[in-house]
C-alpha cells in the first residue's frame, strides 16, 4: 500500500510502499480495504487458495486502526507473517492459520436430493451504500458439481458486536437490517460450522431447532437477542457473536430467517431456517 498524489494519481514517491502480507508465492490475492466509520477500523479482505473448483478459494479478513497496518486477525496475528516458507510455491499449510475466514466451500443439505452451496468463493470487493446505510460484499463463486462455471454474487455484509464483518448466508434480495424477536427466530435450521483450512472438502450443513431461547439437535445451546438483529448464540459451549437477518431463500423460494457470526477465536458459523 502506498500514498498517491490526488491530482495526478501517481505515487508520491518512488517506493514499493508498505508491505501488508504475503511472500514466497503463497496463494494470497485480491486485497481490498474497506473503512467502517462506526467501528473506526480498516478491514483488509483477501482470498486464500486457488480460484478453480478444486482450489479451495476462500475469503478472509483482518483489521487495523491505520490504513497501512499492521493488520491483525481475530487471534491477534499480524498478517505480515502470512507467507509461505522460503523456497516454496503455493504453500497453503503455512498461511492457513492466518486471517479470519468468513466464507469458503459449503453445502446446504435440505435433503439427500436437495443440496445447494458455493465452491471457491472469493476475489471480493466490499461496498458501503450511503442511501441504504448498508454494507455489501461482492465476489465470484463456483457451485457444487458444476465444474468451472462461475457467477458473481452480492451478499449483505454485517458487523457483529465485536466489530468484525460477517457475511449473510443468502444472496442479497433487498432485505434490511432490523430488530427481530424470539418469535421471529423459532424453527428448524441448517448450520454450517467453518474452519480455517484451505482444502477442497465441502462443509455439509447439520440440523438443529430453536424453540423459545433454546437450541436442540446436532448442536445444543441458547439464543440471546439484541437490537438491529445483533445476537449471541451459544453452540455446544462456544459463543458466536453475530446477526439474525430475514432473507429470501432463492433455493426454496420463500422468505426465511438466517444467522451469521464468529466465535472470539474466529470460527465462522452460518444458519438458515429450513
Amino acid at each position: 500500500i502506498l500514498p498517491l498524489d490526488k491530482t495526478t494519481g501517481l505515487p508520491t514517491e518512488e517506493t514499493y510502499g508498505t508491505k501488508l502480507l504475503g511472500g514466497n508465492h503463497a496463494r494470497i490475492e485480491a486485497p481490498y480495504i474497506l473503512y467502517n466509520q462506526e467501528t473506526m477500523f480498516y478491514y483488509l479482505f483477501t482470498s486464500f487458495g486457488g480460484l478453480d473448483a478444486d482450489g479451495s478459494y476462500n475469503i478472509r479478513v483482518a483489521r487495523s486502526k491505520n490504513p497501512d497496518g499492521p493488520y491483525e486477525d481475530m487471534n491477534n496475528q499480524d498478517m505480515i507473517d502470512a507467507k509461505g516458507e522460503d523456497g516454496t510455491i503455493f504453500d497453503d499449510i503455512s498461511i492457513a492459520p492466518y486471517g479470519t475466514k468468513v466464507l469458503g466451500n459449503y453445502l446446504w443439505q435440505y435433503s439427500e436430493n436437495e443440496e445447494y452451496g458455493y465452491v471457491s468463493p472469493g476475489h471480493n470487493s466490499a461496498y458501503y451504500d450511503e442511501e441504504l446505510n448498508q454494507y455489501f460484499i461482492l465476489f465470484h463463486t463456483r457451485f457444487p458439481e458444476s465444474g468451472e462455471m462461475h457467477e458473481v454474487r452480492v451478499h449483505a455484509l454485517l458487523f457483529n458486536a465485536d466489530g468484525w464483518p460477517v457475511i449473510a448466508p443468502r444472496r442479497y434480495a433487498g432485505e434490511k437490517i432490523e430488530t427481530v424477536s424470539y418469535g421471529d427466530v423459532q424453527g428448524d435450521y441448517l448450520i454450517i460450522e467453518d474452519q480455517n483450512a484451505i482444502v477442497p472438502d465441502t462443509i455439509v450443513s447439520q440440523g438443529r431447532t430453536i424453540t423459545d431461547k433454546k437450541i436442540s439437535g446436532d448442536y445444543s445451546g441458547k439464543v440471546e437477542l439484541g437490537e438491529q438483529g445483533l445476537a449471541t448464540v451459544q453452540l455446544n459451549g462456544e459463543t458466536v457473536n453475530g446477526h439474525f437477518l430475514p432473507q429470501w431463500d432463492e433455493y426454496k423460494e420463500k422468505q426465511t430467517m438466517t444467522f451469521t457470526g464468529l466465535t472470539p477465536e474466529g470460527k465462522a458459523f452460518m444458519m438458515v431456517r429450513k
